[in-house]
């Protein structure tokens, strides 16, 4: 039998298991993620003397992380002219429930960089060197990724060149 609760006054227990076993397995149902457990198993030999064992703990694992990450470019935005040779500055803000891990940005589809440290409010930058050739219209991208690999949907903006 094992008594188990979040602390040593226990409040739980399993039933007693089958008589003559050398070997036994409980399982836990209910318990909280992130939780610290404390547990001792009562047991019997075959002439009935009772046994104590001393407190043990155990910690339970966090839930899995399934929420992705939150994505927005900032700047430049949306319609915007980019001058041709020219470095613009890609800025996205990205935000997560546990911890964004890395910004990718995308020119045209093109990976163009990678970003894992962000500067002030969780704010990611790639710096892109705007073609030379005539003018034309980019699609620039982010997404984001967080520490259990999980991605947001990718954002774009576009914009012309001149």
């Amino acid at each position: 039998q094992v008594e188990y609760g979040k602390s040593t006054s226990y409040g739980s227990v399993t039933s007693i298991g089958s008589p003559l076993v050398t070997a036994h397995n409980v399982s836990l149902s209910g318990l909280d993620a992130q939780t610290t457990y404390n547990y001792r198993v009562k047991s019997k030999d075959a002439a009935g003397n009772p046994a104590v064992s001393l407190n043990h703990t155990f910690t339970t694992a966090a839930p899995p992380d399934t929420t992705a990450p939150q994505v927005s470019i900032t700047s430049p935005r949306d319609g915007s002219s980019v001058t041709r040779g020219y470095v613009v500055t890609i800025s996205a803000q990205a935000t997560d429930d546990i911890m964004v891990s890395k910004v990718e940005f995308y020119v045209n589809g093109s990976l163009m960089c990678t970003d894992t440290v962000p500067e002030g409010a969780n704010v990611y930058k790639c710096d892109w060197r705007v073609p030379k050739r005539g003018n034309a219209t980019y699609r620039l991208q982010a997404v984001a990724y967080d520490t259990s690999n999980n991605s947001s949907l990718p954002v774009a903006v576009s914009v012309t060149s001149k």
